[in-house]
């Protein structure tokens, strides 16, 4: 579980088997002066920490992004705000079961998953998620960031784990933010670098962690 000291929940979290999720802000979700019915809303951090917790969720024999999205549609009422989860899991049959996007908010549609079969802008087997809402209504909406991380995918071929981080070090940084996190699946590793002494965390050199270190 990556977060803050004191936290019990998850804004970025991986478990033994692999499988990771990450929250992001949906910050294009229009709907928010719409009045919403009195009604409980589990936090999402708490689903997160739920889906990957346990050694199978849906009892499926298998540990995968299915869990998480199992985890996500037990909350049929969407969640109290929008958000973005990105998930991330050891490499499947198929790309649509080793990671997706779901677009999460309190209003219908209200749990909207995206994979890499969906028109995203994105050329090759790649899935990338900024901030902006892509299959939720069919918005569509490119951002910056996302527009310049497209662009510079290109083809989409021979995606690195060194390319993957220097593309989104270029393109899809923030000047404020304070974790800067890759995974990979296929050697079980994760770097992770933090904002520090006034410098973004993606200026920084990342720590490498082994899961096999971990676990």
């Amino acid at each position: 579980m990556i977060g803050f000291a004191g936290q019990i929940s998850v804004l970025s979290g991986i478990n033994k088997s692999g499988l990771c999720v990450f929250l992001h802000m949906l910050s294009d979700y229009e709907e928010k002066n719409i009045p919403l019915p009195i009604k409980p809303f589990e936090p999402l951090s708490f689903t997160l920490r739920r889906a990957i917790e346990r050694k199978d969720y849906n009892n499926d024999g298998k540990n995968n992004i299915e869990d998480v999205k199992s985890a996500l549609n037990e909350n049929k009422q969407g969640y109290a705000e929008g958000f973005i989860v990105t998930m991330l899991g050891p490499t499947q049959k198929t790309d649509s079961l080793t990671a997706a996007v779901a677009e999460l908010t309190p209003t219908p549609p209200y749990i909207v998953y995206r994979s890499n079969n969906d028109e995203d802008m994105l050329n090759g087997c790649n899935l990338y998620a900024a901030n902006s809402s892509i299959k939720r209504l069919n918005k569509r909406n490119y951002c910056k960031r996302y527009s310049a991380v497209s662009q510079a995918v290109g083809a989409g071929l021979n995606m690195s784990s060194s390319k993957c981080w220097a593309i989104m070090k270029k393109y899809s940084r923030l000047t404020n933010n304070i974790q800067f996190i890759q995974y990979v699946p296929q050697q079980k590793i994760l770097r992770l670098s933090i904002y520090r002494h006034g410098h973004p965390a993606s200026e920084n050199k990342p720590q490498v962690f082994y899961l096999k270190n971990i676990f």
